[in-house]
């Protein structure tokens, strides 16, 4: 349930339903996906906490055959695929994930 808003006669609206809304909107538009996030800024803001998750759980190093090696990356493009529900057979969204940064394995610690 949306919060309460502070003008009257107007309704705060739910996050949720206006990334859904928005999602749907991108969708029947068919740019293949290259919208502009000030124009969908609801779901800019789902990518953007995604690509954050993406960078946290992203490990910095890796166990093989008894010998650690120290990894770093960059998110040059990764696609991804956003479901609204555990059993939802189709995305409600899918989009493309680009950071020049370096992440992972700072070298000389």
């Amino acid at each position: 349930m949306g919060k309460q808003s502070k003008r009257p006669g107007r309704a705060a609206r739910d996050v949720h339903a206006v990334i859904r809304e928005q999602a749907a909107e991108a969708r029947r538009l068919g740019d293949g996906g290259r919208s502009e996030a000030e124009r969908w800024p609801a779901l800019a803001g789902l990518m953007q906490t995604s690509r954050l998750e993406l960078q946290r759980r992203t490990p910095s190093q890796v166990m093989h055959e008894g010998h650690r090696y120290y990894l770093q990356f960059r998110f040059v493009c990764v696609e991804l695929a956003v479901f609204d529900a555990a059993g939802a057979a189709v995305p409600m969204m899918v989009g493309a994930l680009g950071d020049m940064g370096v992440f992972g394995h700072a070298p000389g610690h």
